[in-house]
């Protein structure tokens, strides 16, 4: 086979028109380039692993999941080859079987082909670190037939695993193929399970969420189960809690988990079995709530996260384990908490994750948490970020509870809110800092201390929360005068704003006079004698101007990185400037496959999405980052447009009512480059638009400033509001 291939050559191996190929070329800018006019066969391959072919373009002989890189490689004679997705990478084979597993699920369609897929990879995964591997293996190398496959099957289901959907052959020997890239199985198998399962958390397969590893680390550093004790986690979903206990130094004791669906018990079971844990997981799934088959246990750590506002989870409300009031049927929260504390041995301690809306609930639940509040079961609330899950993008709250025999009124409160770093442009985690910064406050509450940091931590006692008709948000403890106020700090703080309010007014007091003699420079009285406007001349943007809208999907495949390649959203405008707070920022590999993407000094950026027509102009500060696809970027490509005068152009009523009225109706207006482009532009003399700049940007400098003395006076009252709420305004004489 030649290395080299020409695009006709490519469109023969892969079965596919001539058009086919260049309309890949034209649309994708990841397709291989052709530099002397010819194409690398190994790049294209690579390229073509990704592309599925369509039902109805599948030849007789190709199973479903067939991609044009597999008829690519049979027709260039590399059927026997493993595809360049699983070619054995030089320093990470478990990263890239993970990428291989979520390609193949992004290629699925159906929750049952999906958790078909799951299992195969999960079972075979067990396998790999089992007698069964080399039997597996040996199988699916020979050629395959629909017994043989049975027979394959059969080893797997020696572990415990069903298989709902036939089994494409071709897919389980790639799955084979990628595990082999795994050499030292006994050691990394298990990290390997750990890490598909955070993966596979994009398809969420049952009722039960998974729960990401920033959660667990916190709940298992919060509650530290050690040798001996009993472990116990009534939703068990896929056994996170369970494993993270049992990873504890010398922490392997006796542990029991039910889980609610047999997706999530099959893989809690290989889980642990991994581990060599011998777990009470029950025959099968299990509804606690409706069946306690854990009656008369008490364990001494709890751990779970079971489904938020769970609706009609029991078939009779009677129970004992209700002590504090009968739950609402289409609400399970406060089951759950009531069926942890009925499960807690007299000292021990438990963690439930919990949706914010049991903190503040009305009705029968805000009567069951004043019964837990008074009975003194409520440790502490842990407020969370949001973005911790795939599946929620809400924050969430860890309740720590305790048995009522232990006697304690008081209860902390953190806010955490605030913390994790970014993971994608959707996700975050816990860092490892972030969690000892909680435990380190939970640690001191717990010895008796009284914790107090304003905005973070804070130990207040049932009176209060009494008085606060028992809401355990804690942003109102954690914000009340009490919490926030500290004289020295304030005293310093005030002294700062007056002085910056001072230098503001002197400022605005230069600029009235600047601001006063360019408004002079408008011949005002020569407007007042015309009797009639002539339409001025125009030409349209695409003339003088190149538009870009901002790219979508090749963005979202660039993986997020913290000290990356800053991407400016319509949320980095502000009063048209913009800022550099909580920027997105990606893999420094966008340069290169974004590079028409980047931004020069002097370029324009204006919203295209939501509200329309808000810009601003690209400064040094931003050069070089990325624009999403909320921006067009404009960029003048002669000399005869100032991209100042446009910065005023584009803000002035006519352009933006212009944009309102061409923009697409949709139920999120958009403004296309395209329609863009057909802006009408009036350009006068180069001279005439830098005055035109001068005057505009006196105002805008103006407008501003007056901006930033009402934001300063506005601190200023409410810091100074603050010593009203502490009960003490001292005044001068």
């Amino acid at each position: 086979m030649t290395n080299r291939l020409s695009a006709s050559e490519i469109a023969r191996a892969a079965g596919v028109g001539r058009a086919a190929v260049s309309n890949w070329r034209e649309r994708n800018p990841d397709f291989p380039a052709a530099p002397d006019g010819s194409f690398s066969a190994l790049e294209v391959a690579a390229w073509l692993d990704k592309r599925r072919v369509p039902r109805d373009k599948r030849q007789a002989d190709e199973p479903e999941g067939t991609t044009y890189g597999d008829r690519f490689r049979r027709a260039l004679g590399l059927a026997g080859t493993l595809p360049s997705r699983l070619a054995p990478p030089k320093a990470d084979p478990a990263a890239e079987v993970r990428k291989f597993a979520i390609s193949g699920l992004h290629e699925l369609r159906g929750a049952a082909a999906r958790a078909n897929y799951q299992e195969l990879m999960l079972g075979l995964l067990q396998a790999r670190a089992g007698e069964q591997w080399k039997v597996i293996r040996a199988e699916l190398q020979r050629p395959m037939g629909s017994e043989r496959m049975r027979r394959t099957l059969a080893q797997l289901e020696k572990l415990g695993l069903r298989f709902v959907e036939e089994i494409d052959p071709s897919r389980a020997m790639q799955i084979v193929e990628s595990l082999d890239l795994i050499k030292d199985a006994e050691n990394s198998t298990t990290t390997l399970l750990d890490d598909l399962l955070e993966d596979f958390a994009e398809f969420q397969m049952t009722s039960e969420f998974h729960t990401p590893r920033s959660i667990v680390r916190t709940v298992t550093e919060l509650l530290q189960p050690t040798g001996g004790e009993t472990i116990y986690d009534p939703c068990c979903g896929n056994g996170s809690f369970l494993a993270a206990a049992a990873d504890r130094p010398g922490a392997r004791g006796k542990i029991t988990g039910r889980a609610l669906a047999p997706f999530s018990w099959q893989i809690a079971r290989m889980r642990l079995a991994m581990r060599d844990i011998d777990a009470d997981l029950g025959d099968g799934p299990c509804n606690v709530l409706q069946h306690d088959v854990d009656r008369d246990r008490k364990f001494d750590v709890i751990m779970t996260n079971p489904p938020f506002a769970m609706r009609d989870w029991a078939e009779q409300l009677t129970d004992p384990r209700w002590r504090y009031g009968t739950p609402q049927r289409n609400r399970a929260n406060f089951a759950w908490i009531q069926h942890v504390i009925d499960k807690l041995a007299p000292a021990g301690r438990a963690a439930v994750v919990m949706a914010p809306a049991a903190t503040f609930a009305g009705g029968v639940e805000a009567d069951i948490r004043r019964q837990l509040i008074d009975a003194q079961t409520v440790e502490a609330v842990i407020e969370l970020p949001r973005g911790l899950f795939r599946s929620t993008g809400i924050p969430v709250d860890l309740w720590l509870l305790r048995a009522p025999s232990q006697s304690d009124d008081r209860v902390l409160f953190v806010s955490a809110k605030d913390r994790g770093r970014a993971t994608s442009r959707v996700l975050r985690e816990l860092t490892d800092a972030e969690i000892d910064e909680i435990t380190a406050v939970h640690r001191q509450h717990r010895l008796g201390e009284a914790v107090l940091e304003p905005g973070f931590a804070r130990t207040v006692h049932l009176s209060e929360i009494s008085r606060q008709d028992y809401q355990l948000q804690p942003a109102i403890y954690l914000s009340s005068p009490q919490a926030r106020f500290h004289s020295t700090e304030f005293a310093t703080d005030v002294t700062g704003q007056h002085q910056q309010l001072s230098e503001l007014t002197h400022r605005s007091a230069v600029l009235k006079n600047l601001v006063s003699r360019q408004l002079d420079r408008v011949d005002l009285a020569s407007l007042a004698t015309r009797n009639s406007r002539p339409a001025p001349p125009t030409v349209l943007l695409s003339e003088v101007c190149d538009v870009l809208a901002g790219p979508s999907g090749m963005l979202r495949e660039i993986p997020a990185d913290a000290a990356g390649i800053p991407v400016l959203t319509p949320r980095s405008l502000r009063r048209n400037r913009l800022v550099q707070e909580d920027l997105e920022r990606v893999d420094p590999i966008a340069r290169e496959r974004l590079a028409r993407y980047l931004l020069k000094t002097g370029d324009i950026l204006c919203s295209r999405t939501g509200t329309i027509g808000r810009t601003a102009l690209v400064t040094g500060e931003h050069r070089d980052s990325l624009f999403g696809p909320g921006f067009l970027r404009l960029r003048p490509n002669g000399p005869e447009l100032s991209n100042h005068y446009l910065l005023h152009y584009l803000a002035a009523e006519w352009a933006q009512d212009w944009m309102d009225e061409h923009c697409s109706r949709t139920t999120i207006p958009s403004l296309s480059a395209k329609t863009m482009r057909q802006l009408p532009i009036w350009l006068p003399p180069l001279d005439q638009q830098e005055a035109i700049t001068e005057i505009m940007s006196s105002l805008d400098e103006q407008l501003a400033l007056q901006d930033e003395i009402a934001d300063t006076a506005e601190r200023l009252k409410y810091r100074l509001g603050q010593l009203i709420g502490a009960g003490d305004f001292p005044l001068n004489d």
